[in-house]
């Protein structure tokens, strides 16, 4: 499925941004019923979800612990919407989403960069509890402008069962 992520940093910490992602919804309309999350069933009888979600994130809460070490709280506002192509999938509603979340690396080298975060998800709409995420990685830098790396992500529920854990690879580019 195609996600798009452009974002603008502002300065002092601020950065806005914008997710664009094409889910295919299952009959049971993706995990757990639940058409609009990041992995969808797939299967012959899909039907189209678009996610849009323009975002507002605080990073500048960061603190250089060592010279290899650097850990970082990022306080982020998001409104999803929501679009289902076929009017047998119900629609999912609008909201607004806090995400507070904690980031940190360890520089091994100059190429290898290990890490790791944790993001706890709150519906700002019903002030009720989401998800949590948590994720542990290992960069490779390429060059200054590309990074590639495997990690592991695992999901809890709302209350706090285990939705599904990952292995991923993910590649950044700068410009």
């Amino acid at each position: 499925f195609p996600v798009t992520i452009s974002k603008y940093a502002f300065g002092n910490g601020l950065v806005a941004g914008f997710r664009y992602a094409e889910d295919e919804l299952g009959e049971n309309d993706g995990i757990n019923g639940d058409p609009g999350y990041d992995l969808m069933g797939l299967n012959v009888d899909s039907k189209k979800g678009w996610e849009y979600r323009p975002w507002l994130e605080y990073n500048g809460l960061s603190w250089q612990v060592t010279d290899r070490w650097s850990f970082r709280a990022r306080p982020r506002v998001e409104y999803r919407l929501f679009d289902v192509e076929d009017d047998v999938v119900e629609e999912r509603d609008a909201y607004v989403r806090f995400r507070a979340g904690a980031w940190t690396y360890y520089k091994l080298d100059d190429k290898f960069t290990s890490w790791a975060s944790i993001d706890f998800y709150n519906n700002v709409s019903d002030m009720e509890f989401e998800q949590t995420r948590y994720q542990v990685g290992l960069d490779y830098t390429i060059n200054q402008n590309i990074t590639v790396g495997p990690y592991v992500e695992t999901r809890l529920d709302d209350d706090w069962n285990q939705r599904y854990t990952m292995l991923a690879t993910q590649l950044k580019v700068s410009f």
